[in-house]
C-alpha cells in the first residue's frame, strides 16, 4: 500500500540510531578532591564572599568546599566502587604516610560556565 501507514511497531529510524546500553545507564559525576579541615574551609569562605556577590552566584556550604584533584566526568554507576577502591589504595599506600604538603592560593578567577569561582595558585594550576 503505497502512501499508506501500517499500524505496529515502527524499525528504528536510520538517521536516530538507538543508543548503546552504556549511554542509557545510569551515571555519576565524579572527581577526586582534597577536603581542608573546619578552619581552612571557614577562612576560604570569608576569603571569597565578597567575589561570590560580586559574580551574582551563590556561595557553596563551607562543608562542601574541596580542592578538585581530577574531575572524572559522568561515570557509570557500576564502576563507582572500582574507582572508590582505587583511591582507598592510594590513601593508604607507604608514600600516603608522609609528610603533609603546603597547598596555597593566590587569586581567584571566575569561570563563567559552569558558574565556578576558583582559586588558583601562582602556576596558574586550578585547586
Amino acid at each position: 500500500m503505497s502512501g499508506t501507514r501500517q499500524p505496529g511497531p515502527s524499525a528504528p529510524s536510520a538517521e536516530r540510531p538507538e543508543p548503546p546500553p552504556e549511554a542509557r545507564e545510569p551515571t555519576r559525576r565524579l572527581f577526586f578532591a582534597l577536603w581542608p579541615d573546619a578552619g581552612q574551609r571557614a577562612a576560604l569562605a570569608h576569603a571569597t564572599r565578597k567575589a561570590v556577590r560580586s559574580s551574582g552566584g551563590r556561595p557553596v556550604p563551607e562543608e562542601s568546599l574541596h580542592v578538585t584533584l581530577a574531575f572524572l566526568g559522568s561515570v557509570p554507576e557500576r564502576r563507582v566502587a572500582e574507582l572508590q577502591a582505587i583511591a582507598r589504595r592510594v590513601a593508604e599506600a607507604p608514600e600516603a604516610g608522609a609528610a603533609p604538603m603546603l597547598v596555597s592560593f593566590d587569586r581567584l578567577v571566575h569561570w563563567a560556565k559552569p558558574r565556578i569561582l576558583c582559586a588558583l595558585d601562582a602556576e596558574g594550576s586550578a585547586g
